[in-house]
């Protein structure tokens, strides 16, 4: 897919979260924090005094929806996601303007989010809502699956966020073989 004006894929797994800057067809700019899934269980697990297995188990059947307990155990953590997603694009910004020869116009306004730990319901509207821009999941299917479908048989949609590095690394690999 060439996108036209840059976008952030952000790849919010269980230990670590990666953000990835893309620009026409290739990559311009990445980093990794170690804001992630565990983190937002280990949150819960300590406001709600619960063991770590309870909490997994409440994040994902209720993420940020709901139990407002959950959502307040989990807002310290998404917050502090959401200030460095923005210390991220600030940085792009100011950086890769003169690298890249891009106009200041050519900012990012899409996030595209992936990874297992971007199934938390209630994660896109809240990372909307905190950087004041367009936060989606991404499909990781894309360019695999045609027409409508966004997945297959065996593996859910929600399933698929987990692979899309390798599913994207499997194209790349297609592309020179």
């Amino acid at each position: 897919m060439l996108f036209r004006s840059p976008i952030l894929i952000v790849d919010f797994g269980a230990t670590r979260s990666s953000f990835m800057t893309f620009l026409g067809n290739s990559l311009r700019f990445t980093s990794t924090i170690p804001i992630a899934s565990v983190s937002l269980t280990d949150s819960i697990a300590k406001l709600l005094k619960v063991d770590n297995k309870k909490a997994e188990k409440l994040k994902q059947e209720y993420g940020l929806i709901g139990k407002k307990q959950l959502a307040s155990a989990m807002s310290p953590v998404l917050t502090d996601l959401a200030r460095q997603i923005t210390t991220h694009l600030s940085y792009y910004r100011s950086h890769t303007f003169k690298t890249f020869g891009l106009k200041p116009s050519q900012k990012v306004d899409k996030i595209l989010l992936s990874g297992g730990a971007a199934n938390l319901k209630g994660l896109p509207e809240f990372l909307t809502e905190r950087l004041n821009m367009k936060v989606e999941l991404g499909n990781p299917w894309i360019n695999i699956l045609t027409g409508s479908l966004k997945e297959v048989p065996l593996l859910s949609f929600e399933e698929s966020l987990s692979y899309a590095t390798a599913l994207g690394l499997a194209l790349l690999a297609l592309k020179y073989e």
